[in-house]
């Protein structure tokens, strides 16, 4: 993967606190993408929250992807932070 194809780039990766989702959300951020990483699990969330990178290309938030109200709300929110940096 060409770092100059993910650089800035923002990547939302739900269920993704560990397993798969983990493993990319981890190649998209070492490739310069901005990651929006969301999960159900607020102990898988904690411990991602210790990455280096948290709060600066590494995003989190609590989302059940099975309630869709909590999905738009998250995808609503997720549009005015994007909207705010651009």
């Amino acid at each position: 993967m060409s770092q100059l194809k993910l650089l800035n780039k923002k990547i939302i990766i739900s269920a993704a606190a560990d397993g798969i989702g983990w493993s990319i959300a981890q190649e998209c951020m070492l490739n310069g993408g901005i990651v929006y990483l969301t999960d159900k699990s607020n102990e898988s969330l904690d411990e991602i929250s210790k990455h280096d990178l948290y709060e600066k290309q590494l995003f989190l938030d609590k989302v059940n992807a099975n309630d869709a109200r909590e999905v738009e709300n998250y995808f609503n929110k997720i549009k005015q932070n994007v909207d705010s940096i651009d």
